[in-house]
């Protein structure tokens, strides 16, 4: 067994992986499953239940607007995020209290990815 540290979507993962050589018999070779060891590295925190701001293109975060503990109200630029030379202003789509941040300032946040959650 070899082990591996991967990162996908941004969360690193420690994978184990059999090196399976050509003279072992054909007959003992499983289909692969899901190792169990393929668990996230560093704890990953719980998001609070709320509306989760998503990001509706791919950029790099240029400004975050808000903080935990922010009130908000509809319409209120939560972050900016800068695509194609072009910053675009990301607003709560609801009023409330900000429960997540879940980006910094330099990040690239991918299409779909939460940038906050407002509850």
């Amino acid at each position: 067994m070899r082990r591996f540290k991967v990162c996908v979507n941004g969360t690193e993962y420690t994978v184990d992986i059999e090196e399976i050589t050509g003279s072992e018999p054909a007959a003992q070779s499983v289909p692969a499953a899901p190792a169990a060891s393929a668990q996230p590295e560093k704890a990953v925190e719980a998001r609070p239940a709320g509306t989760e701001v998503k990001s509706p293109i791919q950029g790099t975060v240029v400004k975050t607007s808000v903080s935990v503990g922010d009130t908000v109200a509809a319409g209120d630029r939560i972050c900016v995020l800068e695509a194609m030379k072009m910053e675009y202003d990301i607003n709560a789509p609801c009023a409330g209290k900000i429960s997540a941040v879940c980006v910094t300032r330099g990040e690239t946040a991918e299409e779909g990815r939460v940038l906050a959650v407002i509850s």
